[in-house]
Protein backbone atom coordinates (compact mmCIF):
# COMPACT_ATOMS: atom_id res chain seq x y z
CA UNK A 1 0.00 0.00 0.00
CA UNK A 2 2.94 2.28 0.99
CA UNK A 3 4.58 1.37 -2.02
CA UNK A 4 1.23 2.51 -4.25
CA UNK A 5 0.55 5.88 -2.33
CA UNK A 6 4.77 6.55 -3.22
CA UNK A 7 4.54 5.79 -7.12
CA UNK A 8 1.32 8.36 -7.37
CA UNK A 9 3.05 11.09 -5.14
CA UNK A 10 6.24 10.67 -7.59
CA UNK A 11 3.46 10.37 -10.35
CA UNK A 12 1.31 13.72 -9.64
CA UNK A 13 4.40 15.44 -8.84
CA UNK A 14 6.60 14.86 -12.04
CA UNK A 15 2.71 15.80 -13.83
CA UNK A 16 2.93 19.45 -11.95
CA UNK A 17 6.70 19.61 -13.26
CA UNK A 18 6.06 19.09 -16.74
CA UNK A 19 2.94 21.43 -16.76
CA UNK A 20 5.09 23.97 -15.26
CA UNK A 21 7.26 23.51 -18.08
CA UNK A 22 4.67 23.88 -20.47
CA UNK A 23 3.25 26.67 -19.29
CA UNK A 24 6.82 28.44 -18.89
CA UNK A 25 8.36 27.34 -21.90
CA UNK A 26 9.50 30.49 -23.17
CA UNK A 27 11.72 30.80 -20.71
CA UNK A 28 10.56 32.82 -18.43
CA UNK A 29 9.54 31.84 -14.39
CA UNK A 30 6.17 32.00 -13.14
CA UNK A 31 5.78 35.77 -11.57
CA UNK A 32 5.29 35.50 -7.61
CA UNK A 33 1.79 35.64 -6.36
CA UNK A 34 0.33 38.89 -5.27
CA UNK A 35 1.60 39.44 -1.46
CA UNK A 36 4.28 40.89 0.58
CA UNK A 37 7.58 40.76 1.26
CA UNK A 38 8.76 41.76 4.80
CA UNK A 39 11.99 42.15 7.00
CA UNK A 40 12.04 43.70 10.07
CA UNK A 41 14.77 45.85 11.61
CA UNK A 42 16.83 45.49 14.93
CA UNK A 43 14.29 48.43 16.13
CA UNK A 44 11.43 46.21 14.82
CA UNK A 45 10.44 48.05 12.66
CA UNK A 46 8.84 46.39 9.71
CA UNK A 47 9.17 46.85 6.38
CA UNK A 48 6.91 45.46 3.82
CA UNK A 49 6.52 46.08 0.13
CA UNK A 50 2.41 44.71 -1.53
CA UNK A 51 1.81 44.98 -5.05
CA UNK A 52 -1.69 44.10 -6.40
CA UNK A 53 -2.77 41.08 -8.57
CA UNK A 54 -3.63 43.35 -11.69
CA UNK A 55 -0.48 45.86 -11.03
CA UNK A 56 1.30 42.80 -12.20
CA UNK A 57 -0.05 42.93 -15.22
CA UNK A 58 0.73 46.50 -16.57
CA UNK A 59 4.03 46.94 -18.14
CA UNK A 60 5.19 49.27 -15.02
CA UNK A 61 4.03 48.06 -12.00
CA UNK A 62 4.30 50.47 -8.66
CA UNK A 63 5.09 48.79 -5.49
CA UNK A 64 4.24 50.40 -2.27
CA UNK A 65 6.83 50.37 0.56
CA UNK A 66 5.67 50.59 4.03
CA UNK A 67 7.82 51.49 6.79
CA UNK A 68 5.44 50.27 10.55
CA UNK A 69 6.77 50.83 13.74
CA UNK A 70 6.32 48.95 17.03
CA UNK A 71 4.17 51.79 17.86
CA UNK A 72 1.64 51.09 14.89
CA UNK A 73 3.31 54.68 12.64
CA UNK A 74 3.33 54.29 9.31
CA UNK A 75 5.17 55.70 6.41
CA UNK A 76 5.36 54.71 2.72
CA UNK A 77 7.34 55.15 -0.31
CA UNK A 78 6.26 54.25 -3.90
CA UNK A 79 8.46 52.87 -6.28
CA UNK A 80 8.35 51.49 -9.88
CA UNK A 81 8.61 47.94 -10.82
CA UNK A 82 7.50 44.82 -8.95
CA UNK A 83 9.67 44.35 -6.20
CA UNK A 84 11.36 40.99 -5.51
CA UNK A 85 13.48 41.48 -2.37
CA UNK A 86 14.04 43.57 0.21
CA UNK A 87 17.04 43.53 2.22
CA UNK A 88 18.48 45.74 5.32
CA UNK A 89 22.06 46.81 6.22
CA UNK A 90 24.16 49.45 7.09
CA UNK A 91 26.36 52.17 5.53
CA UNK A 92 29.96 52.57 6.26
CA UNK A 93 28.72 55.04 8.71
CA UNK A 94 26.60 52.06 10.54
CA UNK A 95 23.62 54.16 9.21
CA UNK A 96 20.42 51.30 8.01
CA UNK A 97 19.66 51.00 4.73
CA UNK A 98 16.92 49.08 3.28
CA UNK A 99 17.18 47.68 -0.11
CA UNK A 100 14.66 47.27 -2.74
CA UNK A 101 14.82 45.37 -6.21
CA UNK A 102 12.33 45.10 -8.58
CA UNK A 103 12.38 43.64 -12.18
CA UNK A 104 11.04 45.76 -15.19
CA UNK A 105 10.62 43.38 -18.24
CA UNK A 106 10.28 44.99 -21.05
CA UNK A 107 8.46 42.48 -23.50
CA UNK A 108 6.69 39.11 -21.94
CA UNK A 109 7.99 36.79 -23.57
CA UNK A 110 11.69 37.84 -24.15
CA UNK A 111 14.99 38.17 -21.37
CA UNK A 112 16.85 40.33 -23.48
CA UNK A 113 18.55 43.10 -22.83
CA UNK A 114 15.41 44.60 -22.39
CA UNK A 115 15.03 43.09 -19.35
CA UNK A 116 16.56 45.11 -16.08
CA UNK A 117 16.38 45.01 -12.52
CA UNK A 118 16.43 48.42 -10.52
CA UNK A 119 18.24 48.61 -7.62
CA UNK A 120 16.46 51.16 -5.29
CA UNK A 121 18.49 52.38 -1.82
CA UNK A 122 16.46 54.05 1.19
CA UNK A 123 18.59 55.61 4.24
CA UNK A 124 16.43 54.96 7.34
CA UNK A 125 14.13 56.11 8.83
CA UNK A 126 12.64 57.05 5.31
CA UNK A 127 9.92 59.84 5.46
CA UNK A 128 6.97 60.13 3.52
CA UNK A 129 8.61 61.79 0.66
CA UNK A 130 11.92 60.01 0.21
CA UNK A 131 13.27 59.29 -2.89
CA UNK A 132 14.83 56.18 -3.17
CA UNK A 133 18.63 56.29 -5.01
CA UNK A 134 17.96 54.10 -7.99
CA UNK A 135 20.20 52.18 -9.95
CA UNK A 136 19.61 50.11 -13.34
CA UNK A 137 21.16 47.20 -13.54
CA UNK A 138 21.32 44.62 -16.70
CA UNK A 139 19.78 41.49 -16.64
CA UNK A 140 17.20 39.69 -14.10
CA UNK A 141 16.34 36.77 -11.72
CA UNK A 142 18.12 39.12 -9.43
CA UNK A 143 19.63 37.31 -5.90
CA UNK A 144 18.34 39.05 -2.89
CA UNK A 145 20.74 42.10 -2.13
CA UNK A 146 23.38 42.13 0.76
CA UNK A 147 24.94 45.26 2.12
CA UNK A 148 28.33 44.53 3.34
CA UNK A 149 30.85 47.37 4.12
CA UNK A 150 28.76 50.21 2.52
CA UNK A 151 28.41 48.43 -0.47
CA UNK A 152 25.00 46.15 -1.79
CA UNK A 153 26.23 43.09 -3.95
CA UNK A 154 23.60 42.03 -6.08
CA UNK A 155 23.42 39.19 -8.93
CA UNK A 156 21.27 39.04 -11.67
CA UNK A 157 21.36 36.92 -14.86
CA UNK A 158 20.54 38.04 -18.84
CA UNK A 159 19.96 36.48 -22.21
CA UNK A 160 23.26 35.89 -23.93
CA UNK A 161 25.10 34.58 -26.78
CA UNK A 162 27.20 32.14 -24.99
CA UNK A 163 25.89 28.62 -25.95
CA UNK A 164 28.31 27.21 -23.26
CA UNK A 165 26.39 28.46 -20.46
CA UNK A 166 23.15 27.88 -21.99
CA UNK A 167 22.38 31.03 -23.77
CA UNK A 168 22.37 32.77 -19.98
CA UNK A 169 25.15 35.32 -18.63
CA UNK A 170 25.29 36.20 -14.72
CA UNK A 171 26.72 39.49 -13.32
CA UNK A 172 27.67 40.60 -9.63
CA UNK A 173 27.00 43.86 -9.26
CA UNK A 174 28.86 45.77 -6.52
CA UNK A 175 27.16 49.02 -6.16
CA UNK A 176 27.78 51.88 -3.51
CA UNK A 177 25.16 52.87 -1.28
CA UNK A 178 25.05 56.39 -3.51
CA UNK A 179 23.91 54.66 -6.32
CA UNK A 180 27.85 54.23 -8.27
CA UNK A 181 28.11 51.05 -9.71
CA UNK A 182 31.60 49.94 -8.46
CA UNK A 183 32.16 46.94 -10.11
CA UNK A 184 29.93 44.98 -12.74
CA UNK A 185 31.59 41.36 -13.30
CA UNK A 186 30.49 38.15 -15.60
CA UNK A 187 30.78 34.47 -14.04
Amino acid sequence: MKAKNYVLTVLMAASLLISGQHLYANGEPPPPPPGHILVVGSDGTAYAASHAAAAQTTATPTTSIVAITSAGDKKSISVAGRVEHLALGLDSSSNAVLAAVAEKRATANKEGDNATTELYLVSLPFSQNATPVSVNLKGINASKPRVVNGNAYIATDIASDNVTRGGVSSYLYVVSLKGAIISQTEY
